[in-house]
């Protein structure tokens, strides 16, 4: 399922929904991929583009990686 309101964490370079990772973080103030701390300013909204939805769940982790390896 492709987010409605993606973040990207400046910390794990992964894109998130917006709403379930600040409940996440409101839980355990930690990034959900690699445990380091986060908090909500280190969250980057991700602009979407008119193509966006056309994205799959697998395009999304795969940007997320060419993100981190960058």
């Amino acid at each position: 399922e492709v987010p409605e309101q993606p973040v990207l964490s400046s910390v794990s370079g992964c894109i998130y929904e917006k709403r379930l990772v600040l409940k996440y973080l409101h839980e355990s103030l930690t990034d959900p991929i690699n445990g380091q701390p986060l908090t909500e300013d280190q969250l980057i909204d991700v602009k979407s583009i008119s193509s966006y939805k056309k994205f799959s769940k697998i395009n999304v982790v795969d940007f997320s990686y060419t993100i981190r390896k960058t």
